[in-house]
């Protein structure tokens, strides 16, 4: 699947988009209680339609997430997300140790953007959006924007 290959290729360290960076003003002031941003993007060499299709199918999680982090989905998913779906999975993303994570898909609007929440896990906060818009002739932005 070639769209697999586009997003494995960026997720192995392909280059950002020139707006990626970290909010400084989101880490001026180390408190216990700090909220931290994130925010990445791409371009992906393919449809808004077939980016939509994969990113936002919970099948394809795995695939999506880093292999160095040992990646597992525990529950039953769906073929398609839907808002107040709950996916239960594992990570070993320090030292080998696995850890469960719940996260919750609190909005979707189809074929632009979906959240998700975790419910229980590492991170006192975290909301993770996720929004797909066309540019050019079948190439596709996929923005993420996190705070924890």
């Amino acid at each position: 699947m070639d769209l697999e290959r586009e997003i494995n290729r960026k997720i192995r360290g392909a280059a950002a988009c020139a707006e990626d960076h970290l909010r400084a003003g989101d880490l001026r002031t180390p408190s216990p209680m700090a909220i931290h941003q994130l925010i990445r993007c791409q371009i992906i060499q393919a449809t808004p339609e077939s980016c939509w299709e994969f990113f936002s199918s919970p099948a394809n999680l795995r695939r999506i997430t880093p292999a160095s982090l040992d990646f597992v989905v525990l529950s039953e998913v769906p073929e398609r997300m839907h808002p107040g779906l709950m996916i239960e999975y594992r990570v070993r993303p320090l030292f080998g140790i696995p850890m469960r994570w719940l996260t919750e898909i609190t909005q979707v609007e189809e074929g632009r953007y979906f959240v998700d929440e975790q419910r229980v896990g590492p991170y006192a906060l975290w909301h993770h959006e996720h929004r797909f818009t066309p540019v050019g002739n079948d190439q596709t932005r996929c923005d993420d924007l996190v705070h924890y």
